[in-house]
């Protein structure tokens, strides 16, 4: 799907979601009160995570100016993040700022493309399987020679940091993530 229209259809979502994000948190209150399956409860916790991320979405995940293509020689990320929604939200951000963008979903794909020379790697703490921090201590023992960019993606609360830098992590940004905390850690010196 071109940019441009991953772009317009984030636009459109945006501002239906931010018309109706009070009634569906309010709606996912009164269903929590039911007794509820795991898997019931699994898609509830997903639909107020992606409410909740964009609740914010209108005031500052994106940049309205920035360029719609990406810049073939900027740097070359690979987004480990099983949330579907933030994919595409952090992915867009990324190309905004010039980035190439690889996704995948759990810790084994992790483990598979990260030989790859990548630039930079975001790596979700919360992944099915393996978990991210199980990750980076894997990818930490195989490194030989070039020290791999990994920055931390986490909604959990500030106690996990010590764990995230323990485990060969530089960083650690904290979920959704916004276009000016990308653009300081992929470009430093433009800010």
């Amino acid at each position: 799907m071109p940019i441009a229209k991953i772009h317009m259809n984030l636009k459109e979502l945006q501002r239906t979601i931010h018309r109706h994000t009070g009634m569906i948190l309010d709606f996912i209150q009164e269903i929590k009160l039911a007794p509820l399956s795991e898997f019931q409860y699994t898609q509830l916790n997903f639909i107020r995570d992606t409410a909740e991320a964009l609740r914010v979405f209108p005031n500052h995940l994106f940049d309205p100016n920035a360029p719609l293509n990406p810049c073939e020689t900027g740097p070359w990320v690979l987004l480990v993040e099983n949330n579907e929604m933030l994919q595409l939200l952090h992915r867009e951000m990324l190309v905004q700022l010039g980035c190439t963008v690889d996704i995948v979903a759990n810790g084994e794909e992790a483990l598979k493309y990260a030989d790859y020379g990548y630039d930079f790697i975001f790596m979700d703490i919360g992944l099915p399987g393996k978990n991210g921090i199980e990750v980076v201590t894997e990818l930490r023992a195989r490194e030989e020679r070039q020290k791999l960019r990994i920055i931390a993606l986490t909604a959990h609360g500030e106690g996990i940091e010590h764990a995230c830098l323990a485990a060969g992590m530089e960083s650690v940004i904290h979920k959704p993530v916004d276009l000016k905390t990308f653009k300081a850690l992929i470009h430093p010196k433009v800010l």
